[in-house]
């Protein structure tokens, strides 16, 4: 680990990984910076990375309006499993993190193993 003071481009690589949801431990394997170091910054510049994370959201939202704008019935009926698979999974996420519920959710990962493993079973024999 280094033991020098930070200069303003490594703050501001620290803040800015901060406010994009990486956590202490992985910005300090990243930087090299101990997490106490760490930790500072983060206590030091709350209001900045706060900032930062919102701004950053913001453009994450308005991208996915831009891509969502584009998306037709049309689209969707020759869109491939995998491709509706994954789109349908990230809304299925998103509305659950903006409508403030758990990501992680016991049953939704239960429904949708229920799914894939009727999937990937053989039919029933007639």
């Amino acid at each position: 680990m280094q033991t020098d003071k930070l200069d303003l481009l490594e703050t501001e690589t620290i803040k800015a990984a901060l406010a994009a949801g990486k956590s202490v431990r992985h910005v300090s394997k990243l930087t090299g910076r101990s997490r106490p170091t760490i930790d500072k910054v983060k206590a030091d510049h709350k209001e900045d990375i706060q900032a930062m994370s919102e701004r950053l959201a913001d453009s994450f939202f308005e991208t996915a309006e831009r891509a969502l704008a584009h998306i037709s019935d049309e689209k969707l009926s020759n869109s491939n499993a995998r491709d509706l698979g994954i789109l349908s999974g990230v809304m299925v996420d998103k509305a659950r993190l903006l409508s403030g519920e758990s990501t992680q959710n016991v049953a939704v990962l239960s429904y949708f193993g229920g799914l894939i493993e009727a999937f990937n079973s053989d039919p029933p024999e007639e």
